[in-house]
Parts: C-alpha cells; structure tokens; sequence
C-alpha cells in the first residue's frame, strides 16, 4: 500500500506530529509512507525510521490556485492508497483531491468536507495537539512506540554539533530560543535578560539559537546579560543543523516555540514559557519537560496578537524571575 501523511506546517506541530507517525507505521507495516511537507518542517522526519521518502513542498508550490492545483496534480505519481492530512487547511485538502488518493482522512472545517472520503469528528478542544493527530487513525491502532517517536539524527550529525560547539568554546551549554512566530508568545528581551541572569550568574553558558528573524531578540537579550555569559547564533545553522546542536545542549530554556518542542522531544531537560496559549492543548511533550505561566486574567486568550491594551504582554511579564530557574531546577531531581 502506498500511504501518505500530509505533515502540519510548524515546526513545534511537526514534532507533535511524529508519534502519529510511529503509530501509523505500526498500524501499516508493510505501507510505503510518503511524508508531505512544506519544505521548512521537512528536517523534522528526516532519519525517521517511519518514513520511506519525503515530498518537500518549496513556497512556491502552494502560492496561488494554479501552482496547488498543479503541485496536487504532481502527486498522481505517487499513486496513492490513502493519505492521512494533519494539516486543518483548506489548500491540503485540495491538494489531497488532485493526488488521486482512493482514501482521504481529515478533520472537516474550512469547506473542505468534500474533499475527504472520511471526515473524523474532532475530538474535546481542550486534548493535546498530538492526541487529536492520533485520533485520525482508525479505531484499534496501536499506540506509538516511545523508543521509535523521536526526532532521529545520525551519527556523523551529531559528531558535527560536537566539533561545532567546541569550535565555538562551548562546553554543555544551555539552548535558548527567545522567538517566537506569535507576537503574543513573544517575551521581551529586558524580560528574558531577567528570566536568565540566574543562570549566567552562576556560571552557566547559554547558546542562543534560532531563524533570522530571531537575531534582533537574541542580540537584545545578550547585550542585558553579564559579558561572555551568552552567545547568538540565530540564523546561522539550517533547522536540521540547529536540531544536532540543541542534542548536545544540557538542557533548554525556551518561548512558545517549535524549537522548544524539538529540545523536549529529544530527551533534554526542558522549560517553556506559555502566556497566551494553554499548554494543556500545545505543551512540548518528553520525558523532563516543565511549562512556567502565570495565570492572569487575560490568559489563555490564544491570540497571536496581545489584546491586552492596558498591560501589554501581562501574562509573560508577569512571571516572577526566578521562575525559570526554580522550574530547570527542579528537573534536575
């Protein structure tokens, strides 16, 4: 059977995404699955052992009605038995159609119900991200296995990220990922300088990594900090690169953010700020992880944007800021 599974379009839903995929390759053992991405997600399957090939999905194949037609219309060579959207979109859906796949499996919404050949009813909106992904298998699939979920890296990757972090100086650092997509998840940079000084008091090293668009933050935060206490690399490494540097990080210190996500997954001991979204529903899952919020009255509003004229922000400023290092802490133990 030839399968695919249409991957969501952010990085931490990505991760959210992979016990699915182990769950799936238990249920389909025999299945050639085709993993569909838009390209920027892709480092995040790559190496996994659920997965035969993927179908990276460049910008320009999803700009406009005619290049998703045509990129939908592309997917006919793979011949497809069944494909399984964890992407709620609408242009997933379409895309899926003009596959040709004899099985469609989504949620509906957005219109698209007639694009699927079964539309699973959504489960409570308060479930986890990665429990409602794993509702669209069939009844009686087997849970995934924890030691097959992960985020896979080789060994010559890891070996890099060891020769970099010594070429940078860096012994066991912390990661910290000060971005984040969502103005509202955003923590300000006089604010993380807060939340860190603990730790750069102490002597801890902290590698600050992230895309391009994280460079400002990150540059902000490390000019609050203690000289040589932290270091930026925001832009500098690709996903799958940043991914192998976090694994030989000692732990994680992170925004709402895919990255903190990926950091969980891997095994590191992680904690994650959460302001406007409720982490019962997108908490970074793994076997040490930690969220630190404060409960204000605004929060969990799950908006991008902070609507919270009178106290911008309220439900990240309002963590005390020794928070983060009692919560890593505590980890610890």
């Amino acid at each position: 059977m030839n399968l695919a599974i249409y991957s969501p379009n952010w990085i931490g839903d990505a991760v959210l995404a992979l016990p699915f995929l182990a769950a799936c390759r238990q249920r389909h053992p025999e299945a050639r699955i085709t993993l569909i991405a838009k390209a920027y997600v892709a480092d995040i399957y790559r190496q996994h052992p659920a997965v035969d090939r993927i179908e990276g999905l460049e910008p320009a194949a999803l700009s406009g009605l005619r290049a998703t037609t045509a990129t939908g219309r592309r997917l006919k060579a793979l011949n497809l038995d069944k494909i399984y959207l964890l992407s709620d979109s609408f242009r997933a859906a379409w895309v899926a159609r003009l596959s040709g796949s004899r099985e469609r499996i989504g949620y509906g919404g957005q219109g698209r119900g007639p694009l699927l050949t079964r539309t699973v009813a959504a489960p409570a909106p308060q479930g986890h991200r990665a429990d409602r992904y794993l509702a669209l298998l069939e009844a009686g699939s087997p849970e995934a296995d924890p030691q097959t979920a992960g985020i896979t890296l080789t060994a010559e990757e890891t070996a890099w990220a060891a020769e970099e972090l010594d070429g940078l100086s860096l012994k066991e650092p912390l990661a910290v990922f000060t971005g984040s997509v969502a103005p509202a998840r955003q923590v300000p940079a006089d604010k993380w300088a807060a939340l860190l000084n603990p730790f750069a008091s102490a002597g801890q090293p902290l590698l600050l990594l992230g895309s391009n668009r994280d460079r400002e933050l990150a540059r902000a935060v490390t000019g609050q900090l203690p000289a040589g206490s932290a270091w930026s690399v925001c832009g500098d490494y690709s996903l799958r690169q940043s991914i192998a540097l976090i694994s030989r990080c000692r732990g994680a210190l992170s925004a709402d953010s895919g990255l903190g996500h990926v950091a969980a997954n891997l095994g590191l001991a992680t904690v994650s700020i959460f302001g406007s979204e409720d982490p019962r529903r997108t908490r970074p899952l793994g076997p040490r992880t930690a969220v630190v919020r404060e409960p204000v009255h605004c929060s969990p509003c799950h908006k991008n944007i902070c609507h919270n004229r009178n106290e911008p922000l309220l439900c990240l400023r309002a963590i005390a800021d020794g928070r983060l290092w009692e919560a890593y802490g505590a980890l610890q133990h």
